[in-house]
């Protein structure tokens, strides 16, 4: 299992290399991320199972400044994600690298050794596992290094959770309505919880192995769990194919084509754009003003008119329709029409608040939020709170 959770990691980090394009430079990280874990796999494997000491000798200790580039690759992937794209780094962000540097200096003495001498080393690590514990290193013990290198990677994850949700609650509160997240439908949160699911185990051992030494890996609840926090990697490598426009970095047609409209003319159109854009890209300044105009245009309230639409938007705050399209789809992760159902839906529930429902009908509200049809009220409501708008009403005694 652990093989194979490093060789579904080299894979998908091959595929995401090829389809490196400059609408996901965020990926770059994210190649990063899963190289370097799948080196920490196959060190691993070759010291507990495949017992080759080649690979022992090359990986085990002269790659261990390299795994501390874990947690900082995978930070800088959701950082990339949230700026829209800017995978530049800053002068500051060369702290992160310092933990790395420490790594170095702590085996700078062994990775000068000739490689006999390594090679010599790596099997005596395979006769007896537990002599890693009582290796001789400059800076850092390594008990204290088996620790470390698990525990650094979970904090990083903690804190890409942090940013990613601050960032989505920031940016939904931003344009009004409070968004219905379809956690199904969602890479960023997938891959956080397979990674939490991966790293929480791996750091629980890393701890128990530091309390009662290497024997404890032929206890059998050990075992189960790094076999858990394998499984959760090699998962946390396959979910991206679940999402073409994280992988290859483009608009995924099918689905905005399935929400437009009957007329030919407007389908054959947004074909042609989304094949033009397939390297098309908004810089996160143009995505503030874009954001920062449609928040002035919201205070008018105008989703909820009959009728309101992208195009009839796109005239009147003067921002073209394949940004506007781009800043839905690609930036905010909604389409325009639920966007725009979420805002009436909100507009409805308020009118509900406010007493609306005792002298009015549910048709006539749902009408008074820009809903022309009955069903189409329903369907949306249902997406939206996962509830009828008659059991809504219910909770006021309204019906």
């Amino acid at each position: 299992m652990l093989l194979n959770a490093s060789n579904a990691s080299i894979i998908i980090s091959f595929v995401l290399l090829f389809f490196l394009n400059k609408t996901n430079r965020a990926n770059i990280y994210l190649i990063l991320f899963f190289l370097i874990n799948s080196i920490y796999c196959i060190a691993n494997h070759s010291v507990l199972y495949s017992k080759s000491p080649f690979w022992v000798a090359i990986l085990f200790i002269n790659a261990m400044p390299l795994y501390a580039l874990s947690g900082p690759s995978l930070y800088f992937y959701f950082r990339t994600v949230i700026n829209g794209g800017d995978a530049r780094l800053r002068a500051w962000d060369y702290l992160h690298f310092l933990p790395a540097f420490v790594f170095l200096l702590n085996v700078f003495p062994h990775i000068l050794t000739p490689f006999d001498y390594k090679l010599e080393m790596a099997n005596e690590l395979i006769q007896n596992t537990s002599k890693v514990m009582i290796m001789d290193q400059q800076l850092i013990s390594p008990k204290l290094n088996i620790a470390i290198r698990p525990f650094h990677i979970f904090i990083y994850i903690i804190i890409c959770a942090c940013i990613y949700f601050r960032h989505v609650k920031k940016q939904h509160q931003s344009l009004i309505p409070a968004f219905k997240i379809r956690w199904n439908r969602n890479w960023y949160f997938i891959f956080l919880l397979f990674l939490f699911l991966t790293f929480l185990p791996f750091l629980i051992i890393s701890i128990i192995i530091v309390f009662y030494g290497l024997a404890v890996l032929n206890n059998q609840f050990v075992n189960t769990a790094i076999n858990f926090t394998t499984a959760f990697f090699f998962l946390s490598n396959l979910s991206i194919l679940l999402f073409p426009k994280e992988l290859y970095g483009i608009p995924f047609l099918g689905k905005l084509i399935k929400n437009l409209g009957d007329e030919q003319s407007k389908i054959e159109n947004d074909i042609l754009f989304n094949k033009k854009s397939s390297s098309f890209f908004l810089a996160p300044k143009r995505l503030t003003e874009i954001s920062e105009a449609i928040k002035e245009y919201l205070v008018g309230n105008p989703c909820i008119r009959p009728g309101f639409n992208l195009t009839q938007m796109s005239l009147e705050i003067q921002i073209p329709k394949h940004q506007l399209t781009y800043f839905f789809n690609d930036h905010l992760k909604i389409t325009f029409n639920d966007w725009k159902n979420e805002i009436r839906i909100t507009h409805f529930m308020l009118l509900v608040k406010n007493g609306q429902a005792i002298n009015n009908t549910l048709e006539s509200l749902s009408q008074s939020s820009g809903f022309l049809s009955r069903s189409k009220f329903t369907n949306a409501f249902k997406k939206s709170q996962v509830k009828t708008p008659s059991a809504f009403l219910k909770e006021f005694n309204l019906d």
